[in-house]
């Protein structure tokens, strides 16, 4: 009886031992493929917002990568590439991708084993003789988010080529937002410009200026209701490389005494 107790409990323990070691192995995102035309060894990864922090470090096996992203959400990675050129990932718990490409080449990349992938990767490919023309972009992004609207690849093309933009042409970004289903809306990436536009929207001159609670450089926090309550506040922007801040800064500080 006692051999029988002991054979038991060592089957108890074996299975839970192995059911942890599957579970440990099907947890975040492994990638693996081929990656050529690299000057370098190493890649880089980091995430895209706080979804997934951090920088993780990719040794090449001559060509070959192999990596493991821990993750149980979905996610938006940048594989920074030697030559500079960053390729966006999604990676999502429990998923197994298969990556090749050319580093400088984005239309040459292709990631499997995944919808949002093997979307942009089909975008990217379809589109490679435009992907230096932000216009044509804009107006190919304009056409995937409005048919797919739920698609997570539209959070990334909007950030891509409208947000990060040079010049922003905010009723046009709002336009293509709101084609989004409300779930992608919800991305910290897209949230935070619809919060800004909201808020731009209702500044105009002499207007009393929006609600700020900043720390200053003696580590105390300023707020415009409680430290500027009864004060008029100027506030502004400048950079020790720029001439005109220069002059400004020296006209702000005289104003200051």
């Amino acid at each position: 009886m006692r051999k029988h107790f002991s054979l038991i409990l060592l089957l108890g323990i074996l299975t839970t031992a192995l059911c942890a070691c599957s579970s440990s192995r099907t947890t975040g995102t492994r990638l693996s493929g081929d990656i050529t035309g690299t000057d370098s060894d190493t890649l880089f990864v980091y995430g895209m917002d706080a979804l997934y922090q951090g920088m993780d470090t990719i040794i090449l096996e001559g060509s070959r990568i192999k990596a493991t992203f821990n993750t149980d959400t979905l996610a938006l990675v940048y594989l920074q590439m030697p030559s500079g050129y960053r390729h966006p990932i999604f990676i999502d718990k429990a998923a197994t991708l298969k990556i090749s490409g050319q580093d400088g080449q984005p239309g040459h990349f292709q990631v499997t084993g995944s919808l949002p992938n093997e979307q942009l990767s089909a975008f990217l490919q379809e589109h490679e003789s435009a992907l230096n023309n932000l216009d044509s972009m804009q107006i190919y992004t304009e056409e995937f988010v409005s048919g797919h609207p739920s698609s997570v690849v539209g959070v990334y093309l909007v950030d891509r080529y409208f947000l990060q933009s040079p010049v922003k042409d905010s009723e046009r970004i709002v336009s293509v937002i709101k084609n989004m289903d409300f779930e992608l809306q919800d991305w910290s990436v897209i949230n935070d410009y619809v919060e800004f536009y909201n808020i731009d929207k209702t500044l105009v001159i002499d207007s009393r200026a929006p609600y700020f609670r900043l720390k200053g450089i003696d580590d105390k926090f300023i707020s415009r209701n409680v430290t500027y309550r009864e004060d008029n506040l100027i506030i502004y922007f400048w950079s020790s490389w720029s001439k005109e801040s220069r002059q400004l800064h020296k006209m702000y500080r005289q104003l200051l005494k």
